[in-house]
C-alpha cells in the first residue's frame, strides 16, 4: 500500500504531459525569435548538419556563423598568446650616428679620445702632486754635495715648497743653504756618510757655532722627527734660519 502511494504520487508530480509534438511547437516558437526569414538558433536543431542545411537553404554562409550560438553573433576568436620572449622589446644600438664617417672623421674621434685621456691623466697627476711634499727633491739632495747644487736650484725648490705650503720641506731647503755655505767656507767638510753631529764637532770653536747648533736642532726635530708645521709655527721658526743665512752672507 505504501509502495502504491509513493509511486502514485510520483506519477502525478512528474507527469508534465510534454510529448514530442509539444516540444516541436515550443522549439519552433523560439527558433526564429528575432530572425524573420533567417535560420534559427543552433541549439533548437537536432544536429549541426540540420542547422547548416537550414542556413544554406536561406542563403546564409556557413563559415561566417559557424561556431556561434545561432543568434547571428560569432564567438570572438581568441588571439594566440605571444611567448614571453617575443613580448620583451629588443633594444638595438643606434649606429646611425657613425654611418657616413670617413677616414678623417674616425681620426678626429681618435684624437679627441686621446686628448680626453691625457686631460684626465694630467688632472689626476696634478691633484696627486699637490698633496705631496718636497721629499722627492730632498732625497735626491742627500746624495749630492751641496756645494755642487746651483744656488738658483735651491731657490727654486724653496719657492716651490713655500707655494705648496710644504713648511717641513722649506726647513729642509733652508738647512741645505746653510750647509752649502759652511762647506764653501771650508768650515766643514761635507761627506755623504757624515751626520750633523760630525758637522757640529767641526764647528766647535767658531763664532757661528751656537747659530748652527740651533739650526741643526730645529732641522733634526722637524725633518727627521717628521713634525708637520702649520703656517703660524713655521713663521716662528723661519727667522732662525733666515737670520743665520743673512749672517753668513747667503744670498
Amino acid at each position: 500500500m505504501l509502495t502504491s502511494l509513493v509511486y502514485g504520487q510520483s506519477d502525478d508530480l512528474y507527469d508534465h504531459g510534454l510529448n514530442e509534438g509539444k516540444w516541436e511547437d515550443l522549439r519552433d516558437g523560439v527558433r526564429y525569435e528575432g530572425k524573420d526569414g533567417g535560420s534559427g538558433r543552433r541549439w533548437t536543431y537536432e544536429s549541426d548538419q540540420e542547422y547548416n542545411n537550414d542556413r544554406l537553404q536561406k542563403g546564409e554562409s556557413i563559415d561566417d556563423r559557424e561556431g556561434g550560438d545561432g543568434d547571428g553573433e560569432a564567438e570572438p576568436q581568441s588571439q594566440p598568446r605571444s611567448s614571453s620572449s617575443s613580448s620583451i622589446p629588443r633594444v638595438r644600438p643606434n649606429l646611425s650616428v657613425f654611418q657616413g664617417l670617413g677616414v678623417i672623421g674616425y681620426i678626429i674621434i681618435g684624437l679627441f679620445a686621446i686628448g680626453l685621456i691625457w686631460l684626465i691623466y694630467q688632472l689626476f697627476l696634478n691633484a696627486e702632486s699637490k698633496g705631496k711634499k718636497i721629499d722627492r727633491a730632498a732625497i735626491a739632495l742627500e746624495d749630492v754635495n751641496p756645494t755642487e747644487i746651483p744656488l738658483t736650484e735651491l731657490e727654486r725648490l724653496l719657492k716651490e715648497a713655500l707655494d705648496n705650503q710644504d713648511y717641513r720641506g722649506a726647513v729642509r731647503i733652508y738647512f741645505i743653504f746653510i750647509v752649502r755655505d759652511l762647506a764653501q767656507k771650508k768650515w766643514i767638510e761635507w761627506q755623504k756618510e757624515k751626520t750633523n753631529f760630525h758637522y757640529l764637532t767641526e764647528m766647535v770653536g767658531k763664532t757661528d757655532y751656537d747659530d748652527f747648533n740651533t739650526s741643526v736642532s730645529y732641522f733634526e726635530i722637524i725633518w727627521y722627527g717628521e713634525r708637520e708645521l702649520d703656517q703660524s709655527k713655521f713663521e716662528q721658526i723661519q727667522p732662525v734660519f733666515t737670520r743665520f743665512m743673512k749672517k753668513l752672507g747667503v744670498k
